[in-house]
């Protein structure tokens, strides 16, 4: 049933969980036009329908939840799984190694067309919704991303990617990158999504620190502030980025070999695809790298790691980069199956959580990720710490603790009165009377989505896409 119309309707499910930490046995929604009205426990709600003929429906096996959020996707690059799958079928004694897994993401990518890519981030849309995700944050290289996510009734966060190490070129770089995103802005699809209250924002995601001069991030920096805009961005994903910002060009030869290896690793990557034009010396010529500094402390030194700042991974994090990444206020995405397929390390989260660091979990791409559902990353991201979350702290994650990390959280994330009717129900094996099992069940694989609701309009019912 596709409930679009201002007549108020409810929802009601073997276990409402609120994503505020509550958990109801037999709860329900009260929805009107786009809206939450009301969350009732059972007793409540069978006298309201005893007193008003609403549209209803009861599901005692199922549970209701606030749609989800994914907080780190490239939606662009869905459409090269392959690639993931050759990674994870490599001998495990092999080093995986992000750079030459770029490689072949960038091969791919060059022998694709613009139709290409709008097919890839449409697939990625329709994943996430499959998954029950309402709300996404996406780096995009083509931009399509965000028109897949408009013409999927879903929303999202989407910054357009800027690249560019050449100082001397920032200006003229940023300039190329603010008439694509001024084009991409005009689009149709988006211009309607945002009439429809939708919410697609775009923004600036200047790559990483390893691709991005200072001088450029700045500009992209400052565009964000005069439109109140989060910046995304990757940071200290992997050591070759520590290693080669830690390197000068003029006294490569002062440090351990193993810090040299790992900073030629990604040089090499660097020369391999630059594009043509760019300076022969320019690798042995960034002014930026004479300090040494970790990729925390770099964009700190720069004034580039501030409040607005959303960055992806944060894997290798000293304990002064943390307290510098807590007291300058940034947030965080952590993608810890993706971190596993690259070789790379796992954040540090509980850490993060003793600094008061905002954060939540993506999945990065399907090029390095085996699916696009913040459930099984939450579920894997539970199994690799030391003191696992309660399935309500782990559920809240997802939901409200990732639309405050994107500063949402006012009209999203939880089943609240007054909040947009943005709701997810899963389909579970049975009627379970026990919390804990009905929260376990929420977790496990082979529960699937039913019906997907945003902002009251639906986008999956049955199982099916049904959003036009």
């Amino acid at each position: 049933m596709n409930y679009s119309t201002n007549q108020a309707r409810l929802l009601a499910a073997g276990w409402v969980f609120t994503g505020t930490g509550e958990a109801l046995r037999h709860g329900a929604v009260l929805l009107r036009g786009d809206k939450i009205l009301d969350v009732l426990p059972e007793s409540a709600w069978r006298r309201l329908l005893e007193s008003e003929n609403l549209p209803h429906s009861h599901r005692p096996a199922a549970i209701l939840s606030p749609g989800l959020f994914n907080l780190h996707t490239h939606l662009d690059y869905t459409d090269a799984s392959s690639i993931y799958m050759q990674w994870k079928s490599m001998d495990p004694g092999r080093p995986q190694n992000l750079f030459a897994w770029l490689k072949d993401l960038v091969s791919l990518a060059r022998t694709w067309k613009a139709e290409d890519f709008r097919v890839s981030a449409e697939h990625g849309a329709k994943e996430l919704a499959l998954a029950g995700v309402i709300h996404c944050a996406d780096s995009s290289y083509t931009g399509e991303a965000a028109r897949a996510l408009a013409a999927n009734g879903l929303k999202g966060l989407v910054g357009l990617e800027l690249f560019g190490l050449d100082e001397e070129k920032a200006a003229g770089n940023f300039e190329s990158w603010l008439k694509r995103f001024t084009a991409l802005e005009a689009d149709p699809v988006i211009v309607k999504a945002n009439q429809e209250n939708r919410r697609i924002t775009l923004t600036v995601a200047p790559h990483a620190p390893y691709t991005v001069a200072p001088a450029l991030w700045q500009l992209a920096r400052d565009f964000a502030q005069s439109r109140n805009l989060t910046v995304l961005a990757h940071l200290a994903e992997s050591r070759q980025e520590c290693a080669w910002l830690k390197v000068s060009p003029r006294l490569a030869g002062d440090h351990d070999a193993e810090t040299q290896s790992l900073a030629g690793e990604l040089d090499a990557y660097l020369e391999w695809i630059s594009p043509p034009g760019t300076r022969p010396d320019l690798l042995k010529s960034l002014p930026f790298k004479e300090g040494g500094r970790s990729p925390t402390a770099h964009l700190a030194a720069h004034g580039l790691l501030d409040r607005n700042l959303l960055a992806a991974h944060i894997v290798e994090l000293s304990p002064e980069d943390i307290a510098q990444f807590a007291d300058l206020g940034a947030r965080g995405a952590l993608c810890l199956r993706s971190n596993l397929t690259l070789g790379n390390n796992a954040a540090p989260a509980e850490a993060l959580e003793r600094a008061a660091i905002p954060y939540s979990l993506g999945t990065d791409s399907r090029a390095s990720s085996p699916d696009l559902c913040p459930r099984a990353e939450a579920a894997y991201f539970n199994q690799k710490r030391q003191e696992p979350l309660t399935a309500a702290a782990l559920h809240r994650l997802i939901t409200l603790e990732a639309a405050r990390v994107l500063a949402v959280d006012g009209h999203t994330g939880s089943l609240t009165a007054g909040k947009q009717a943005d709701l997810a129900i899963f389909e579970t094996t049975e009627d379970l009377a026990d919390e804990e099992a009905s929260y376990k069940q929420f977790f496990a694989a082979s529960t699937r989505l039913k019906d997907l609701f945003v902002d009251g309009r639906q986008v999956v019912s049955d199982g099916e896409l049904v959003f036009s």
